[in-house]
């Protein structure tokens, strides 16, 4: 947790260091040791961004490569503190704390961007496309598990040596799924409404809580729904406060609850049309006597 904070907020950690640099700041650690990480920092925020000019566009730096490579800003900045793991992840909190401190718009602004990543142009927990690598993902299993301690447990297990050794054939043999055209259609319709029932069921909700009386029996519903949308809500600030959504898994697991939380409120909002509906039924058929209008 420490290393993904750093890595994932390494441009705004790297402009805080400059600046206390510059003002002098008293800091638990010297200035020595603050130049030779900046001077670190900076060189590897720009190789990852060379490295990968494509990967982590709303961050504008690879954060896997700061934490992954080998001779990564993660690996250099153990090395400065000796291989001390504590001491190493005190270092990393306190500067995560300190940005919030000094420089909180910056942090609030890499936050929403993050945020509207999952509902704007449309929901990204729906993935539209007509056509699927599967190649690809198996050659993503093959290196998730090649490391060398994978490899040694799963190596003395003859039927993962053999899945394995299937899941390499078919990672080089390149093969593509393409879906029938009705189904991504359906998946993109459902992406692109996501985000306008959620806002009709975000202020029907509001009515419906302050006029009790009169839409009593739509409050449960209201509740549910509220909540339901609010889940996805809270999921996606927890990864847009420490990681990205731009990592695809963050966004594609959260895809039943979405689809849970669109019917839902779906089935909000045209009971609440059908009882809008039915009120002026009901007073069109109701006797007239003392009391009532005819």
């Amino acid at each position: 947790m420490p290393t993904t904070l750093f890595v994932f907020h390494a441009d705004v950690i790297r402009d805080q260091l400059a600046n206390d640099l510059e003002n002098s700041i008293s800091l638990p650690y010297s200035a020595d040791r603050l130049k030779r990480l900046h001077a670190a920092l900076s060189t590897e925020i720009a190789k990852s961004h060379a490295a990968s000019p494509k990967a982590y566009r709303s961050l504008g730096f690879d954060p896997d490569f700061l934490m992954f490579n080998a001779d990564s800003i993660a690996t250099q900045t153990r090395r400065e503190f000796g291989g001390n793991v504590s001491a190493l992840c005190t270092f990393y909190w306190f500067y995560y704390r300190r940005i919030w401190q000094k420089q909180p718009g910056r942090l609030l602004e890499k936050v929403t961007r993050q945020m509207l990543m999952f509902y704007v142009p449309y929901c990204r927990a729906y993935d539209p496309r007509l056509t699927r690598n599967l190649g690809d993902q198996y050659s993503h299993g093959v290196a998730s598990l090649s490391d060398p301690i994978c490899r040694k447990v799963w190596s003395a297990y003859s039927p993962a040596v053999d899945f394995m050794t299937r899941t390499e054939e078919l990672a080089q043999r390149g093969l593509r799924f393409q879906e029938p055209v009705i189904v991504p259609l359906i998946v993109f319709l459902a992406a692109i409404s996501y985000s306008i029932w959620l806002v009709i069921a975000l202020v029907l909700a509001p009515i419906v809580a302050t006029h009790f009386r009169q839409w009593g029996r739509l409050r449960f519903i209201a509740a549910f729904v509220v909540f339901a949308f609010s889940f996805n809500a809270a999921c996606c600030l927890e990864v847009a406060i420490i990681n990205s959504l731009e990592v695809r898994r963050y966004l594609t697991v959260q895809m039943f609850s979405t689809l849970f939380a669109q019917l839902l409120g779906l089935w909000f909002i045209l009971e609440f049309v059908v009882q809008m509906c039915e009120r002026p039924m009901e007073r069109a058929f109701r006797p007239a006597g003392p009391g009532n209008e005819p």
